[in-house]
């Protein structure tokens, strides 16, 4: 150990104690005693990296720190936590760790929501919130740092007043099923260990079975996250944009890597911006015009011009709810619609509206037309042109034509 760090302090444990490895990408939702090495051997393979040191005072002292943890960090019930919030671990047993992991721990009457608390952590409505507090998330690179961590918000359920059953509910369930993962799990490792000893077990190896089931589990466990928290179907829409495609395209990991929201839409994701569209729409307008009905509702064609890079939903005014269509970029009348858009932006400046796109209105119809990108014709954006359409409507002198 380098003379600067002074004496050895004593440890919180002992050699033979557990070590995780902060690096070791294989582990998800909870940490088995087979993933761990012993602290020793961490200890004796540890050298600093001052490389003008001899070997011998790289490396790790066997008889103390010098920094001394705090034990009860060390102990179980215990939630584990990277510094790039990419990894959330939860260990029911005394494990060390590096300073790059944060631990939260608590007395074992909470070992059921400290598992909750894991599984809350990993899920896409944290890395929202941490996506959009973080100071480097975003912009230079995914960390978090441990006072924007415990900014993270976690009303317990005793905190929820009426939805004090209903959340304790939850967090009962979603540690039954992380228990019931870590069975599986033991199981499954041990019969890999008789493979070993010569028991041939056919199909993939423990660590991609491992992996599979830990995605099966994740999907399942997200909605009970959202159950937890009331979450609406447009916040959780909002959320899973973030994650899904605006976050993974605001720092990609390679130059040459495709860029989410740059990409070209799909039939189906056209299809999902007219449903949110149109719904919204006309969810506000039936909400709006109460007691009373309003004269029309809208429904949605699209068409993609692919040579063009551009794509044009229309907005058709109908007596009742209809289904929404994709048309023919060849369509007379959407070609028409195309040109005469494009006309008026040069001679009719007064009947465009330059929102997030281009909002040309004739008629009973309401074009929207703005680049064929992923990033402009998401759910969210469904939600945010909703709300500038409706405030059109809600002003407008024709609102009940």
């Amino acid at each position: 150990m380098p003379e600067t760090y002074w004496d050895p302090k004593p440890r919180p444990g002992k050699l033979k104690d557990q070590f995780i490895e902060a690096r070791n990408k294989k582990i998800t939702f909870t940490i088995l005693s087979s993933d761990c090495i012993t602290l020793k051997k961490k200890l004796e393979t540890t050298r600093y990296k001052d490389s003008n040191l001899p070997d011998s005072k790289r490396r790790a002292s066997l008889n103390g720190f010098h920094r001394k943890p705090e034990r009860c960090l060390l102990e179980p019930p215990v939630v584990l936590i990277n510094k790039g919030f990419t990894r959330v671990l939860f260990s029911d047993f005394f494990v060390f760790y590096q300073d790059a992991v944060t631990g939260i721990s608590g007395p074992e009457k909470d070992r059921d929501l400290l598992m909750f608390l894991s599984v809350y952590a990993q899920s896409r409505l944290a890395s929202y919130f941490q996506y959009h507090t973080s100071g480097s998330w975003g912009i230079e690179r995914t960390q978090v740092h441990v006072h924007e961590l415990l900014r993270l918000p976690f009303p317990t359920p005793d905190s929820m007043g009426m939805n004090k059953k209903k959340a304790k509910l939850v967090v009962k369930e979603v540690a039954l099923k992380v228990k019931t993962f870590k069975k599986e799990l033991e199981e499954l490792h041990n019969a890999y260990e008789d493979h070993q000893n010569g028991i041939k077990l056919p199909g993939d190896t423990f660590d991609e079975v491992r992996q599979n089931k830990s995605q099966k589990l994740s999907q399942e466990l997200e909605p009970f996250v959202y159950q937890y928290f009331g979450l609406t179907k447009e916040e959780i829409a909002l959320i899973e944009d973030t994650c899904e495609i605006y976050e993974k395209s605001a720092t990609p990991e390679h130059h040459d890597k495709p860029i989410k929201t740059l990409q070209k839409t799909t039939k189906k994701d056209r299809a999902q911006y007219s449903k949110w569209l149109c719904n919204t729409i006309n969810n506000w307008m039936l909400e709006a015009w109460r007691p009373s009905r309003p004269h029309f509702l809208f429904c949605a064609e699209s068409t993609r011009f692919k040579k063009l890079g551009q794509v044009l939903i229309t907005l058709c005014k109908t007596k009742g709810k209809r289904k929404n269509v994709e048309v023919h970029h060849e369509n007379t009348e959407r070609v028409n619609a195309f040109k005469r858009i494009s006309d008026a932006s040069l001679s009719e400046r007064g009947s465009l509206s330059y929102l997030r796109g281009i909002i040309f209105a004739e008629n009973n119809k309401i074009h929207i037309l703005k680049p064929d990108m992923l990033g402009k014709w998401t759910r969210t954006a469904a939600l945010n042109d909703a709300q500038d359409l409706f405030d059109l409507i809600i002003t407008s002198p024709k609102r009940n034509a």
